[in-house]
């Protein structure tokens, strides 16, 4: 099943067996909290994420050199059709295949942004556009501030988010890990606004987990109110490997909760 259509069939409610209530959750927070979530769980659910440009920025060219880049999408259906709805910079071009090149006429910074649209080869067609700016290096960068480690049954560790593009952002980040046989727990979650050139504290994330193998994923969404652009980076680490006689429980599937209420709780897990 594609994770569009997966998503359609997520019920309202999850189970998770929480050892205390949930802390209240801000309506915009909760929102951006459902997605994550209900992406982590369509990766489990259809095998795949949803169809999505992957590619979030452009490397700046150089006037007078040689340019080459190929834009890359996910999910859907391939093969997939490309095309501009933003032109590119003098002496550059780019195919339906979605591959960039040309002798560049001028360099930069500063260089507009590129809007680009692809679509898959479904029928009706799935169609996915976003605003590419020129850069230097990634503009959303996560990194390890601590390698997430297991210590006592928890999953410890920690992760900076800097924002290296040209304006502020709203930045969502969200920490799972996930087991060996598909089940996400959420360690933390982080929704605020980052300056350009700016860097956020060392988010950090220490959790009880059920016994088991685990792989931590930590994802970090930029979003530029004003000109829409997304910018998008990701890490992960694993396994790693929870002992069996910890001091959690593994969740009992006996409450339901909703969705929108799922939020990292210091010293334990919420399933998602």
């Amino acid at each position: 099943m594609p994770a569009h259509a997966a998503l359609r069939t997520l019920p309202a409610s999850l189970p998770c067996t929480p050892s205390r209530p949930f802390p209240r959750v801000a309506p915009r927070q909760r929102a951006a909290l459902r997605n994550f979530a209900a992406l982590a769980l369509l990766l489990t659910l259809a095998g795949q994420g949803p169809f999505q440009i992957q590619t979030t920025y452009l490397p700046l060219p150089v006037a007078g050199q040689r340019y080459r880049l190929q834009l890359r999408a996910s999910g859907g259906t391939p093969p997939y059709r490309w095309k501009l709805l933003r032109p590119l910079p003098g002496g550059l071009r780019m195919d339906e295949a979605g591959l960039i090149t040309g002798l560049a006429e001028h360099g930069g910074p500063p260089l507009p942004d590129v809007l680009v649209e692809v679509e898959d080869s479904a029928h009706p067609p799935l169609a996915e556009t976003r605003l590419l700016p020129f850069s230097e290096g990634g503009p959303l960068a996560v990194r390890w501030t601590e390698p997430p480690a297991v210590a006592a049954g928890e999953l410890r560790g920690g992760v900076q988010v800097a924002n290296h593009s040209p304006v502020a952002v709203t930045l969502t980040v969200i920490v799972v890990a996930v087991n060996e046989v598909g089940k996400a727990f959420a360690l933390r979650y982080d929704h605020e606004e980052l300056k350009t050139q700016a860097a956020t504290p060392a988010l950090h994330f220490e959790v009880a987990m059920p016994p088991g193998e685990y792989v931590v994923h930590v994802d970090a969404v930029g979003e530029a109110p004003q000109s829409g652009a997304i910018y998008r980076d990701r890490l992960e680490q694993g396994p790693l490997t929870v002992p069996g006689g910890g001091n959690s429980t593994p969740d009992s599937g006996l409450s339901r909760w909703s969705l929108s209420a799922v939020a990292s709780i210091p010293g334990r897990p919420a399933p998602l």
